[in-house]
């Protein structure tokens, strides 16, 4: 018998606050979402490779507020009346091609 046997487990993605290994590089953003909702300004960007950690912390901060979540190929104007009752808007894989005068209107309004 030389085939190899592919076992198919069950995989989902939990991001729960107790998977998440922190690490000296990202302590510090593991640290601010936890300080929620001592936040001086109501705004924070978290950026890194694929794979370091950032849907993972957006989910520990959506679990702690009322929150909109979204990808950034959903973001547009009608995003304003959609985040007018939420306390956080988080925009999941923002690029360069988001419109810079609709980001900054989200700025504005959330500050």
């Amino acid at each position: 018998m030389n085939d190899q046997l592919i076992l198919k487990f069950p995989s989902h993605q939990a991001y729960k606050r107790e998977d998440f290994y922190v690490s000296p590089s990202n302590q510090e953003a593991y640290d601010f979402i936890n300080s929620w909702p001592r936040w001086i300004k109501k705004i924070v960007n978290i950026f890194g490779p694929s794979g370091s950690g950032k849907s993972h912390l957006a989910s520990i901060l959506k679990n702690k507020t009322s929150c909109l979540k979204i990808n950034s190929k959903e973001l547009n104007e009608k995003i304003f009346i959609r985040y007018k009752t939420k306390e956080t808007l988080i925009i999941e894989n923002l690029d360069k091609k988001i419109s810079e005068k609709l980001l900054f209107s989200l700025w504005n309004v959330a500050l």
